[in-house]
């Protein structure tokens, strides 16, 4: 998936949900969105088994991704560590109305 997205330089709305993506697949997964930071609006990524390790290697490449409209990290593993990074890096995201990180056990912490 990843050698593809680096191809797909006009991609806009992205569903990898419940495929299983682990934290190391979660970091492989953000190379492919390098190239996609100007273009992707839509990203669901619910639903599969990455953490807070997954998450913080994730949020460098959302960050880039100024273009994001809606977000659904759903159903994760996140943990606040997880949460916390992702909030950092978000916060480039100027044009993310969308936000979904219900089911990842974030707690008062994130």
């Amino acid at each position: 998936v990843v050698g593809v997205l680096q191809n797909c330089r006009q991609l806009t709305y992205l569903n990898l949900s419940a495929n299983r993506i682990s934290d190391l697949g979660a970091g492989s997964l953000s190379e492919g969105f390098q190239p996609l930071g100007s273009s992707i609006t839509f990203l669901d990524i619910s639903g599969n088994h990455f953490g807070g390790d997954g998450a913080g290697r994730l949020a460098c490449a959302l960050g880039q991704c100024r273009a994001l409209v809606h977000l659904n990290l759903s159903g994760n593993r996140l943990g606040p560590l997880g949460a916390g990074a992702l909030c950092g890096a978000l916060r480039e995201c100027l044009s993310l109305s969308h936000l979904d990180l219900s089911a990842n056990e974030v707690g008062d912490e994130g």
